[in-house]
């Protein structure tokens, strides 16, 4: 360095001379004070990827003031006072520009400068590599999603800052190609045309054309123009003297009170309205015909969706709201006109819909007419193409507010009750024709649509009966009354769930009707109407969701090439006369039929405008003479039409072929339902259900609340299983199972045997006042790892809830065998070649010795015909007793310990033996048994000892323990649950869904506030309940479970989302399983991960573990954890302190296993902060949060027993334990984790 002097900025100057030739003087005033930030605008962040942004910033300043010597040369051996002052100097600058957790990690004690500057350094430079990977795939994976044009810029621009600034620079080209790739669709056009340019533009140019892009597609406005309503009109007129014409010769004015306008005859008070546009105020006037006068502003009125288009009301004026300036305010409210309009029926009232065209108004209540005029013989042709006849007509008003609007030419036809001989012709021909059947009887009351001439002509003459129910006895007529309720139930379901209003009530009528008919019905055997009445089984794939939005086909009437394709509908159910769909649009109300249909089934489009369910009561109410046609055909019992007409008028969109006389046969076999199991309102066996299955859209069944894990708490003794067991078996389909049950005498007599050879009880006299328990026999089957039926099981089980605590149970706690002990007795088993086998206790709560006293009633179909008042004083426990697992548990480890086995302090339910260098390790869940020894000999000596005692099976070589099939090959053990899982996926219905490559997106977040609550938090929480079991041998879904594991308390949607995404992923995996290898066992190595304040509602940090012993993983978690992390390094501690304390319990049961683990346990972590605090003694600010955790890691660390090392991000596999990952990355380290298919010759066997 040159010994030349450098002159600073400041007004007063003072020189630091060095005392080497290695350090210039630099002139620093030691008083003056520098606002760092106007120098370093930023400040480094550990969060935010700035350093060499930083770097530069803080560069520029110390070259400014001369200070570049101090970071660049080594420290003088003997500084001077000047050397010193310089150097705190800049270590002050330092201190200012940086964040606090970086300081808490860079900075020691007596510190210079430049070992500062060197350790931020190496805090951000040593890991280039896995951010670089991090990086490019954060770089190359960014989509514009919500974001706008300009926030999605600027992330793509940051992302490639950050790149460049670890020596990984994005071209131009490569950052303008990888923003187009991004946009949203709405851009794609846009994005083409610059991607497709002969030289690609600068990223400037790109983002200011998406921009401008985005501005346009903002400003734009789209004007409905076609209505279903009114016609509008589509020539110029031109208004002279008072006198309208239009090109297409003369205009019609047309208005609900009658015509308005010059040239015209003003029928109604207050004449009508010229629906033509003025010009310069000389035609006839909207009210009254005053030429001249200003048009009136109107506010647009509400349609079902919303507004109306301008032309769909004749009270919406050419202006939209607010009004403008200068307009007139119209002198009559119109929301009171249309209240007027709705309170002149006693009827539901409707949105009316004013001005359809109409000369007259109609109406079938008379009470409306103020005046009675005489009326000729006049009909009036409705849409049906029927013609009905004028009673009367007059005139009549409308009160609104303090003034009436006066309506003539009031037509009054009656009610079209005189149709219903004319459907019963058409349905008596139907039902010859269709069936080949007669009508033989017709029941009904004694409504005068039944009781006429012409009814009564009709039946008579082809020999059919009419029965008539007496005169204010419904009951007699009550079949037709209770199906008008359920069809009415049905309706207000429909319509309610969909949010549609009661205008709707006929296509819910006729969805209801179809659906019904394919439903099973109690009233024909729980068989199906369709079914009986076609022969066929109906066509299931068919069925959608009413009312939910929808998406026809439109490309046969398109107007032009680059029209639409599709709109916007909502579904209205199934048409009659077509094999489609019947769609209303949104925007043109008009009706399209066609069976070319995409349905999104979880969007309702009148969900917008709420219907209140109120309005809905109409359907509750009994009509005043209920009927309905409800004829015995010969041959079938009680037959159905297989669905109403659809009553709408129905415009054909698409062309449809003729109607095909043959129903596609349905796919999957649906059972009927029925009950099973013995209701005594608290003990229920499975329930029995109808599945439907779907290609696509929602499930439309419901299941009944299956708890996989059955508590003591719930069941009074039962313990955990893994399925629910009490299903049947289907010898043609064994993977289907129907929750019904058979009872078995055999089984009952074979378990009540046991019962009596166990001496389970003693026949005593009820004694006075005492608490007998009571109980029930319970069927299940037991089945094969294949999914095959093994045996039908009967088992007497008491009702442990009518027990009284401290009268005759006192504690209930009973140990189950941890799954990671499991895990590692197989893998020491596995790698030294040991025998294993499999026992099962028959009856093995009976072997239990009680207490307490307690009394149980005896057993039905068992009773002692000697003594039939007689009471159970139980010897030995019961199961459904809460104190019968720890009765069980007690008994067998009191004989165990007598063959010289000692019970685990890690486990205590594993249970190991030691001889000389003989050893063998027991695993005891519930009444299943692992036993493994080291020789043959000591295993069969174990098992005629076990045998002595205990009534039970050896199964021989373990294959298929607690829902797990286990197969043994030379080289490994391999475990799996796809049995589990396929019946798992039968029980969601979502056998036929399409697979998934990962349980969860990478860039999910779910919030517990996150969409709309789900319809059956009980089904979710089955499944939920269910996937959890599934992790005993599927780690790479640990995480996504603890997420829906985590909303159980309230789901939603998006919840609900992430389960059907994990059992999708589970479909395209079913045959993965867990590896154990043969390869020594020898070490025990252990990887920690932590996703730093990634729950969006509390921020708490996830943190996951996995260890291996050997190559084997045994132990792994994903937790959310229990406080807010500050900083990403707290958070990584204490993962790090969770993995290192689940290492201590498994170094303690090996030494208990006779298996100690000699080297250090190597605890990998991604964080070089976590990494360095587990060995340094300073206690940083950031230690007091995590103190303990500390005090523990140093600990263990100090012992020689755990050592924590850095791995890169690209190796760290507890990943997928904090957070979703890409498809790739999630594939390797899956691999990594010993979760693989099974060897070739056993895939066919899982």
């Amino acid at each position: 360095m040159s010994t030349s002097s450098a002159t600073s900025t400041a007004t007063d100057s003072a020189t630091v001379s060095s005392s080497t030739s290695t350090v210039a003087p630099v002139f620093v005033n030691p008083y003056a004070t520098i606002a760092v930030k106007s120098h370093v605008p930023i400040s480094l962040e550990l969060r935010n990827p700035n350093y060499n942004k930083w770097k530069a910033f803080f560069r520029s300043m110390c070259g400014k003031f001369g200070l570049l010597d101090l970071l660049d040369a080594a420290p003088p051996a003997n500084p001077d006072a000047a050397w010193e002052q310089a150097n705190c100097y800049l270590r002050s600058r330092l201190f200012g520009s940086v964040a606090d957790d970086v300081l808490d990690l860079a900075m020691e004690p007596d510190q210079s400068a430049r070992d500062l500057w060197i350790a931020i350094d190496n805090l951000f430079q040593a890991n280039k590599e896995p951010c670089t990977i991090y990086l490019h795939h954060e770089f190359h994976s960014m989509t514009q999603g919500d974001l706008s044009v300009a926030d999605y810029c600027q992330r793509m621009k940051t992302a490639a800052d950050a790149l460049r600034d670890i020596s990984h620079p994005v071209t131009e080209s490569q950052l303008v190609l990888n923003l187009l790739r991004g946009v949203n669709s709405r851009f794609t056009s846009t994005a083409d045309n610059i991607a497709s340019a002969p030289v690609l533009p600068s990223f400037a140019y790109a983002r200011n054309t998406l921009v401008l892009k985005e501005l346009r597609n903002a400003n734009s406005v789209q004007v409905q123009s076609e209505t279903a309503l009114v016609a509008a009109n589509s020539a110029h007129s031109n208004c002279t003297g008072g006198t309208c014409h239009s090109s297409g010769g003369q205009q019609q004015n047309r208005a609900g009170g009658g015509n308005g306008g010059n040239g015209s005859k003003n029928k109604g008070k207050n004449g009508g309205r010229n629906n033509n546009r003025n010009s310069g105020g000389k035609c006839g006037g909207g009210f009254g015909g005053r030429p001249g006068q200003q048009q009136p502003w109107r506010a647009p009125s509400a349609g079902i969706l919303g507004p109306y288009p301008q032309a769909h009301t004749a009270f919406t004026g050419p202006y939209s709201s607010p009004p403008p300036a200068g307009s007139v305010q119209p002198a009559w409210d119109q929301a009171g006109l249309v209240a007027a309009l709705n309170g002149m029926t006693l009827h539901n009232p409707n949105s009316w819909v004013l001005n359809t065209g109409a000369t007259s108004h109609m109406s079938s209540i008379d009470g409306i007419l103020v005046t009675r005029l005489p009326n000729s013989q006049t009909y009036i042709t409705v849409g049906s193409g029927h013609s009905i006849p004028i009673v009367c007509r007059g005139t009549s008003f409308l009160p609104i507010g303090t003034t009436r609007f006066d309506l003539r030419h009031v037509l009054v036809a009656p009610s079209l009750k005189s149709d219903v001989h004319r459907h019963i012709v058409e349905f008596v021909e139907y039902a010859h024709t269709q069936f080949g059947h007669r009508l033989k009887c017709l029941q009904a009351d004694n409504g005068t649509e039944f009781v006429n001439h012409n009814t009564t002509s009709f039946l008579a003459g082809r020999g059919s009966l009419l029965r008539l129910s007496c005169p204010y006895t419904s009951p007699q007529n009550g079949k037709a009354e209770r199906m008008i309720r359920t069809l009415n139930n049905s309706i207000r379901t429909l319509l309610l769930q969909a949010s549609m209003p009661p205008s709707y009530w006929a296509e819910g009528l006729a969805t209801a009707t179809y659906l019904l008919n394919r439903r099973p019905s109690s009233s024909v055997n729980n068989s199906i109407p369709f079914q009986l009445l076609h022969r066929k089984i109906p066509n299931y794939s068919m069925l959608r969701v009413f009312g939910c939005l929808c998406y026809p086909n439109l490309s046969a009437t398109a107007a032009h090439k680059l029209a639409p394709y599709s709109a916007a509908c909502v579904f209205l159910g199934y048409p009659s006369s077509h094999k489609g769909y019947c769609c209303l649009n949104i925007s043109t109300r008009r009706i399209i039929i066609s069976c070319h249909v995409i349905f999104d089934e979880t969007q309702f489009p009148f969900s917008g405008d709420p219907v209140d369910a109120s309005s809905l009561d109409f359907l509750l109410q009994d009509a005043p003479a209920p009927s309905v046609i409800a004829p015995s055909l010969a041959g079938v019992e009680q037959p159905h039409l297989p669905h109403a007409p659809f009553p709408v008028n129905v415009e054909q969109r698409l062309p449809t072929g003729a109607p095909s006389t043959k129903d596609e046969h349905l796919p999957y076999y649906v059972q009927p339902a029925a009950h099973c199991g013995q209701d005594d309102g608290k003990f229920h066996t499975a329930g029995c259900h109808v599945s439907i299955f779907l290609k696509q859209g929602t499930i439309v069944t419901s299941y009944p609340a299956v708890h996989v894990f059955f508590t003591t708490s719930r069941h009074g003794g039962a313990i955990p299983v893994p399925l629910p067991t009490t299903t049947g078996a289907d010898d043609s389909a064994p993977s289907h199972r129907c929750g019904c049950t058979h009872t078995s005498p055999a089984a009952m007599a074979e378990e009540f045997k046991a019962l009596i050879d166990n001496g389970t009880w003693r026949l005593v006299p009820r004694p006075p006042g005492a608490n007998v328990v009571t109980g029930k026999w319970i069927f299940k089957h037991k089945f094969h790892s294949d999914g095959s039926l093994a045996r039908h099981k009967a088992r007497w089980v008491v009702h442990g809830y009518s027990q009284q605590h401290g009268i005759d149970y006192d504690e209930t706690f009973s140990p189950v065998v941890k799954p990671s002990t499991i895990r590692v007795v197989l893998s020491i088993a596995t790698s030294r070649s040991w025998p294993i086998h499999q026992l099962d206790v028959k009856n093995a709560f009976l072997h239990g010795t009680l207490d307490e006293t307690v009394y149980c009633q005896q057993s039905s179909g068992f009773i002692d015909p000697a003594a039939p008042d007689a009471v159970c004083l139980l010897q030995r426990s019961l199961y459904g007793l809460k104190q019968a697992p720890r009765a069980w548990y007690q008994r067998f480890a009191t004989y165990i310990r007598q063959l010289g086995f000692t019970p685990s302090a890690s486990d205590t339910s594993l249970f190991i033996l030691r001889d000389g260098d003989r050893l063998a390790y027991l695993l005891l869940y519930v009444d299943d048994i692992i036993l493994m020894a080291s020789s043959a000999e000591l295993l069969c000596h174990i098992t005629a000892r076990l045998h002595t005692e205990f009534a039970m099976t050896d199964l021989g070589d373990l294959h298929f323990f607690l829902g797990i099939s286990v197969r043994r090959t030379p080289d490994d053990l391999f475990l799996s649950q796809r049995q589990y899982a396929v019946d798992l996926l039968q029980r969601a219905g979502m056998s036929e869904y399409h697979p998934t490559a990962t349980p969860v997106d990478a860039r999910a977040k779910l919030s517990a506030s996150e969409g709309a609550p789900v319809a059956d938090p009980t089904e979710y929480r089955s499944l939920a309940d269910a996937l959890q079991y599934l992790t005993l041998t599927r780690p790479e879904i640990a995480y996504a479970v603890q997420q829906v594991c985590r909303f159980m308390h309230d789901p939603h949607e998006p919840h609900l989302a992430l389960v059907k995404r994990i059992m999708r992923y589970i479909k395209g995996s079913l045959s993965a399983g867990l590896h154990i290898g043969t390869g020594p066992v020898g070490s025990l190595t252990a990887y920690s991960d932590a996703d730093w304040a990634g729950c969006p509602d509390s921020r708490r940090s996830t943190s996951g573990y996995c260890i291996f012993l050997g190559d084997n993983l045994v132990s792994w978690s994903s937790k959310r954890q229990t406080t807010v992390s500050r900083s990403s390094a707290e958070a990584e501690y204490r993962a790090v302190a969770h993995a290192i304390a689940e290492c201590c319990c498994l170094r303690q049961l090996l030494q208990e296993l006779h298996a100690p683990i000699s080297t250090t346990t190597v605890v990998f972590c991604d964080n070089v902060s976590a990494a360095y605090m587990t060995a340094n003694p300073v206690h940083h600010r950031c230690t007091k949060h995590i103190e303990i955790d500390i005090h523990f890691v140093r600990e263990k660390v100090a012992l020689g027993q755990v050592r924590v090392l850095h791995v890169p991000s690209t190796h760290q596999f507890p990943d997928f334990m904090t957070k979703g990952l890409p498809v790739q990355l999630f594939t390797d380290f899956r691999s990594s984790l010993c979760v693989r298919d099974p060897p070739a010759a056993t895939a066919s066997g899982y």
